[in-house]
């Protein structure tokens, strides 16, 4: 049991730190001049969004650690939707994408392999 709970631990700080680099990533978008009004529009919601999440959903439990992960995966999209390939901020499309990656790694982990 003590393994079982030191796994879920190992994944829940897995989680949180894929989830900082994501809340990391939208702070990007916000603190580049370059942005867009809508751009930043969508990225500070995500900012607030990501921000409750956090605060509402623990990583002690499967569906804290699910919630998260799904949350994350939710609002990087929203925000990678509203940048356009042009846009003097789609450098950060990449680490994004690399978020988002591990993001859907890690919740196809918690689900068990099946997605």
């Amino acid at each position: 049991m003590a393994r079982a709970r030191s796994a879920s631990a190992d994944a829940g700080q897995e989680i949180v730190n894929k989830y900082l680099e994501g809340i990391a990533a939208v702070k990007e978008v916000l603190s580049n001049p370059a942005a867009n009004k809508d751009e930043k529009k969508v990225a500070r919601q995500s900012l607030r969004d990501l921000t409750i999440m956090l605060g509402r959903f623990h990583t002690d439990s499967f569906e804290g650690r699910s919630a998260l992960l799904l949350g994350l995966i939710h609002e990087l999209r929203e925000v990678t939707d509203r940048i356009q390939p042009n846009s003097p901020v789609a450098g950060v499309l990449k680490r994004f994408n690399t978020v988002l990656a591990a993001a859907g790694e890690l919740l196809k982990a918690e689900r068990g392999g099946s997605t």
